[in-house]
């Protein structure tokens, strides 16, 4: 008995880390319950990193964000984390291709769909960030959830994520 309260108690105080990315932004994905202790507390640990810095270099940011989307427990409030002031501060001193870049990906993950990415970077290569095969993998999950949000599969037809061969 012990151990289901106690792991009861770890996926309630996870899901309420991710709900409180998820206040403001009501089109962010959702997630299931959180069982790992460690990837729980790596992503809770990441998750702090946002919220504690008063200042995150341009360089430190990438690298966070990078960390964020490969997570494979976090799965929404990427959108959230864009309007930290630490966040919006790093943001002022990138150049603006750079921001452009950064603030598309965050966002495809937020909403978008791997045929999205994939379109983007065909059209301007640089328009998105080069994902890794971790957050390809990540982004192709998210993109049911995207297709299905906006009514778009239908039993029949294929969808964005039906066309895209996993590896």
């Amino acid at each position: 008995k012990r151990k289901k309260k106690k792991g009861k108690n770890e996926n309630q105080k996870n899901i309420l880390i991710l709900q409180s990315l998820n206040d403001t932004d009501k089109h962010s994905m959702t997630t299931a319950p959180l069982s790992s202790s460690s990837s729980t507390a790596a992503g809770s640990l990441l998750i702090d990193e946002f919220y504690s810095s008063k200042s995150l270099s341009p360089a430190l940011l990438h690298s966070l964000l990078q960390r964020l989307l490969s997570h494979p427990r976090i799965h929404n409030g990427f959108v959230d984390i864009l309007q930290l002031p630490s966040v919006q501060s790093a943001l002022e001193n990138m150049d603006e291709a750079k921001r452009d870049s950064l603030i598309a990906t965050v966002k495809l993950f937020a909403f978008g769909t791997i045929q999205e990415y994939l379109e983007l970077k065909e059209k301007n290569g640089d328009a998105v960030w080069t994902l890794t095969d971790a957050q390809l993998d990540k982004l192709r999950m998210l993109s049911v959830v995207s297709v299905a949000r906006r009514g778009q599969i239908k039993s029949t037809e294929k969808t964005d994520v039906d066309m895209i061969p996993s590896d």
